[in-house]
């Protein structure tokens, strides 16, 4: 079952983004420019200067393999072609545009979203059947590319690998020699205990911005977190999340801060309730 799996999330999946009926074409999608408004990419050709491309994919499939090997990823051709659509599009739309990205659904009542080195995406079933609107989804997966956009898990496991967690070459040179011998324990423990509070709080403040360049209306991530804090702290399907992220509280407080009267002008673009409801009500039809 996990060949069969890694099978269906490692081949390239078709890139056909302006698919009649889809959403935005090249043109209108492209002249959308915030960098005016909030210029939070700056640092990302220095972030990404040290890493390897090749050392990261092969990080990146360890990871996605862990995932998927922990939690199956639903196979559902409708399903995939959706979620593929929404998060290529918003994808193209970062500083990282030419990886191979994949995204998938995990099978899972938990509710989370995961990112992995080298453009491997994942949401939970949990959380997608939670969101209301495709732009709600679009700010979801706009928060996990910009984790692969800043390689943020590549800088991490570096870190754990610098204080001997990944085995036998704490101290050693960086770049491809550390990223080669982070072991399976030290991605384990990474995704178990998450990324660090500026890194998510970066991500939040990216991925807002990727998903109004890529036509979204960028406040639809301030009610996915409004709907997060809404839950019952003890439901368990929470759990995980709330382990390793910051309160969805703070990052409400946080993101509206920085929001407030400098992205008001984007906020009448996309929603695309009715097109998620249906896409995601025919894709699970007939699912077991």
């Amino acid at each position: 079952m996990k060949k069969t799996f890694l099978f269906l999330i490692l081949i390239p999946l078709s890139a056909t983004l302006y698919a009649a009926g889809f959403g935005f074409g090249e043109d209108e999608g492209s002249s959308v420019d915030l960098g005016a408004v909030v210029d939070v990419f700056s640092q990302t050709k220095q972030v990404l200067s040290d890493i390897d491309p090749e050392a990261e994919r092969k990080l990146g499939q360890d990871a996605a393999a862990i995932i998927v090997a922990a939690t199956p990823v639903i196979n559902n051709k409708r399903l995939n072609d959706y979620i593929n659509k929404v998060g290529r599009w918003v994808a193209q739309h970062s500083e990282r545009p030419d990886l191979e990205w994949r995204f998938a659904v995990l099978d899972t009542i938990a509710i989370n979203a995961y990112a992995t080195p080298g453009g491997y995406v994942f949401i939970t079933a949990g959380l997608l059947l939670r969101l209301r609107s495709e732009a709600e989804l679009a700010t979801v997966l706009g928060h996990e590319i910009v984790h692969v956009v800043q390689a943020h898990h590549v800088r991490a496991m570096k870190k754990i690998a610098a204080v001997g967690l990944a085995g036998t070459i704490a101290g050693a040179a960086t770049g491809n020699e550390i990223l080669a011998e982070i072991s399976v324990d030290g991605i384990k423990d990474l995704y178990s205990r998450g990324l660090g509070r500026d890194d998510e709080l970066e991500a939040d403040r990216m991925g807002v911005v990727l998903a109004a360049r890529a036509g979204y209306d960028p406040y639809a991530f301030l009610s996915v977190l409004l709907l997060l804090d809404s839950m019952n702290k003890e439901n368990g399907a929470l759990a995980q999340f709330l382990a390793t992220h910051p309160s969805p509280a703070e990052r409400f407080q946080n993101l509206e801060l920085l929001m407030k009267n400098r992205l008001d002008k984007y906020d009448d673009f996309v929603q695309g309730d009715k097109r998620f409801v249906e896409s995601i009500t025919e894709a699970f039809e007939g699912q077991s």
